[in-house]
């Protein structure tokens, strides 16, 4: 995914334990985590949200009062417009996609994105 991002996963209906999340490197690749580092998912049927990261943050330019030559003051986007993936994958109601991860926790899910989700 260009930019890169995060990924959610969110209990669709009560279950005991917490919702997993990771972040997504610039190849679409995510590693989940849910009580330490790497250690998946627990099972269960989760919402999936997706953030995507378009912008790059300006760098500090401390207290002065003019920009110094060579450094922005401004966000700067990183992520061309037909890149960038659909708001609805990041919505907490309503996104599209729904997984169901099993108690053998397989360790690789692949979540296609479209530029025309549907409900």
């Amino acid at each position: 995914m260009a930019g890169g991002g995060s990924i959610a996963f969110l209990p669709i209906s009560y279950q005991k334990g917490k919702g997993a999340g990771a972040t997504i490197d610039s190849n679409g690749r995510f590693v989940m985590s849910t009580y330490k580092d790497g250690d998946g998912s627990i099972a269960g049927r989760f919402r999936v949200l997706i953030t995507q990261s378009v912008w790059d943050e300006p760098e500090n330019q401390g207290d002065v009062k003019t920009t110094p030559k060579g450094q922005n003051s401004k966000p700067v986007k990183r992520v061309q417009d037909d890149e960038m993936i659909p708001d609805i994958y990041a919505h907490v109601q309503n996104s599209p996609i729904i997984v169901e991860i099993g108690a053998d926790k397989s360790p690789d899910i692949t979540i296609e994105l479209t530029k025309s989700p549907n409900r």
